[in-house]
This record gives C-alpha cells, sequence and structure tokens, in this order.
C-alpha cells in the first residue's frame, strides 16, 4: 500500500506526500524511493505482486480508460478479489487526494515538511 501511495505520489507531482513516509517500518527506504524512478517495474527488489499492484495504480493514474479484463486478470494473480477493490480505492482515494491539494495550491500550506537540523 505504501509503495502505491508513493508512486502516485510521483505521478501527481505532490513533494510533500513523495517525502512523507507514513509506514515507515513497512518497507525499506530504498524500496521506497525506487518507485521515483520510471523504470521502477524493472526492480528485482520489488515483488511480482508488489510490481502488479504498482503497474495498475500507474495506469489508473494515467491511462484509466484503457484498463481492461486483461489488466485485472493480472492482479488475480497475486490477489483475491477484495484485495483488488482495495487497491483500487486506495489508489483512487490517492490520486483524487493529490489532484486536489495541487488545484487548491495547499500542498506546501496543508503538508508543511519540517527543516532538516
Amino acid at each position: 500500500k505504501e509503495l502505491v501511495r508513493l508512486r502516485i505520489a510521483v505521478l501527481n507531482g505532490c513533494v510533500t506526500c513523495k517525502s512523507a513516509r507514513l509506514v515507515p517500518e513497512s518497507i525499506p527506504e530504498d524500496q521506497a524511493v525506487g518507485v521515483w524512478a520510471e523504470d521502477f517495474a524493472a526492480n528485482p527488489d520489488y515483488s511480482p505482486a508488489e510490481r502488479a499492484a504498482l503497474q495498475f495504480a500507474e495506469r489508473m493514474a494515467v491511462d484509466h480508460h484503457n484498463i481492461g479484463d486483461a489488466d485485472i486478470e493480472i492482479l488475480r494473480q497475486h490477489f483475491e478479489d477484495a484485495e483488488i477493490l482495495e487497491l483500487m480505492m486506495m489508489a483512487g482515494q490517492y490520486i483524487g487526494f493529490g489532484r486536489t491539494l495541487a488545484i487548491l495550491q495547499l500542498e506546501t500550506v496543508a503538508c508543511p515538511l519540517p527543516a532538516r537540523r
């Protein structure tokens, strides 16, 4: 879930969301920042299930009109239907939230990053 959130933050251009770690203990930092790369899917550090979830979430963010049965079948190789629905709902929420922050120009106002020491 955290990897999907971070990939969507990259696609939405939300620097604050990209920098935040909601569940830092859930994934190593190199995997967290690995989703920033365009070729993240080639990274062997991600499991096949993680790659499938990340690629599907990206399609939801940038090409949702072309998602079809074949895309769902790829997810079914790794997830139960309830998990696929959860992935879709979560990705949709993050896509919408990031875009709402951008439209309202609230990113830096609503989510200021603390100064580094």
